[in-house]
């Protein structure tokens, strides 16, 4: 396995050596049924990569694969020597992958896992020479993402999601040492869009951070991360989507800090109706923008983790790794435990997510903010399209391309405005749900409906509770349904 330290490239010296007899046999060693080869790494950076001072090198045991055939490092360093059975070349050439796991039967493939091991990273490779001297080329870029100690205890592993492609078959031109890759399927299949980064039985989080390497191919990304691991002795897994798209070059590096965001309490909200409401849902990182970011994660009820393993979301579409253990089903059928009337602080996933000063609303509070923008303790319906950038008190469809208010453009939702103060306003995104009944399919609505859990439960079935339902022409603030349902979540703060 290749060293990867932080702010690190391969800076290999090229070894080479031949006999006259290698010299008749191009330049390839053969003793006693094997051959060896000598391999560098890329030493030169990006100019926007500052990955001056330290170096990558090969441990002993490492295997790059040439041809077809696996070849065995003898040594660490900067610099050695691979041996393995002799080998043919391919057209004149000899072609070589790290890690060897990149060739399988003449398909070529980015990985879709990479191992990590105490800050290493297998950077995938590729080298290309007509002779025993492999000049290896970075394949990707290479993100550094550090993992505070205030985010995670340990990780055990990081699935990272792209909207292009991440991973999967691909052909790759050598390009004069600038290896360009070209996707087998122009357009990115689910799992081309995504990779992990497994860490085992788990990585404990340093004080001060732990940095994961992050092998990401060229092209514009709009990255999302999810974290698995555990948090002061709880297990959890926590994501953030990157803001904006990342534009990654061959061979450079980019730094990020992991940070689920939290709001502040004493400043981050809304006060209407009497209620402090956080201006963005439980698991989002923004108010509006786009879906991946908005969204944020959806909740059985009462119950404090997703039942998905994790989840990124591309418009009306997401992809997502399957069930949980204990709901083969996702939100259908299996319904919560927990049945008392308001939510206790345990079986509050806002409280547990983002801390004891946020809670879930009640159906009353819901009800207070629709009567606090609209004047009306009854009919919510006929919504008007936004049409200025200012706004009388009311409740507003808008569209993902409306261009009057700027700040809520990206994402169609619903956009409350207090009466008495016009400059108060609070945007809930269109984020669908989900529920896996047969008519429902699983992930439903999304850009079309808002559905928002309340902390109350429905006193006339314990297998129900209430929730804030917003579609393009009307708001219910207190309905019910099935309480296995995924569901939004918009917190208030405690007072």
């Amino acid at each position: 396995m290749k060293k990867l330290t932080y702010l690190a490239v391969a800076v290999i010296a090229v070894l080479s050596s031949c006999s006259s007899d290698d010299a008749l046999n191009g330049g390839t060693s053969s003793i006693g049924g094997t051959m060896e080869f000598t391999a560098t790494a890329e030493g030169d950076v990006s100019s926007r990569s500052t990955l001056s001072g330290k170096t990558q090198s090969w441990e002993a045991g490492d295997v790059i694969s040439i041809n077809g055939t696996d070849y065995t490092a003898a040594s660490a360093g900067t610099s050695t020597t691979f041996t393995g059975e002799t080998v043919d070349k391919d057209n004149g050439k000899y072609k070589a992958y790290f890690p060897k796991t990149m060739y399988s039967s003449g398909t070529i493939s980015l990985p879709a896992t990479y191992t990590y091991s105490n800050g290493k990273c297998n950077m995938p490779m590729y080298a290309e020479s007509s002779d025993n001297s492999l000049a290896f080329k970075n394949l990707t870029g290479v993100i550094a993402l550090t993992v505070p100690s205030t985010q995670m205890t340990t990780v055990t592993n990081i699935t990272v999601y792209s909207d292009q492609h991440i991973c999967g078959a691909c052909t790759i031109d050598y390009n004069s040492g600038a290896p360009t890759i070209t996707w087998t399927n122009e357009t990115a299949t689910t799992a081309e869009q995504k990779l992990k980064i497994d860490c085992g039985t788990g990585v404990t989080v340093a004080s001060e951070g732990t940095v994961f390497y992050i092998p990401v191919p060229v092209g514009s990304h709009i990255l999302a991360f999810a974290v698995a691991g555990t948090y002061n002795s709880t297990e959890t897994t926590k994501k953030m989507t990157a803001k904006k798209a990342i534009t990654i070059a061959r061979n450079g590096l980019y730094t990020l800090t992991f940070n689920q965001a939290i709001p502040d309490y004493t400043k981050d909200y809304v006060l209407i109706g009497g209620v402090k409401w956080a201006q963005y849902n439980v698991g989002a990182t923004t108010i509006s923008g786009s879906q991946a970011t908005c969204s944020g994660d959806y909740y059985a009820w009462s119950e404090t983790e997703p039942r998905y393993n994790s989840l990124i979301i591309y418009g009306s579409t997401c992809a997502w790794d399957g069930w949980k253990s204990g709901f083969p089903k996702g939100y259908y059928e299996t319904y919560p435990t927990y049945s008392g009337t308001t939510l206790d602080a345990a079986h509050d996933v806002a409280t547990q997510k983002w801390g004891e000063h946020w809670r879930m609303p009640t159906a009353a509070e819901y009800q207070a903010l629709c009567q606090a923008c609209t004047g009306s303790t009854s009919t919510y319906s006929n919504l008007p399209d936004l049409s200025s950038s200012t706004p009388a008190g009311g409740i507003y469809w808008l569209e993902a391309d409306q261009s009057y208010l700027s700040e809520y453009s990206g994402v169609a939702g619903f956009l409350f405005v207090d009466q008495t103060d016009t400059t108060k306003r609070l945007f809930f995104p269109a984020a669908g749900y989900w529920h896996n009944a047969p008519a429902h399919g699983s992930y439903v609505a999304n850009g079309s409906q808002g559905v928002y859990w309340s902390a109350t439960n429905d006193t006339g079935n314990s297998k129900k509770a209430n929730f804030m339902y917003c579609t393009q022409s009307s708001i219910n603030p207190n309905t019910s349904n099935d309480n296995f349902m995924g569901l939004s979540i918009r917190a208030v703060v405690k007072e």
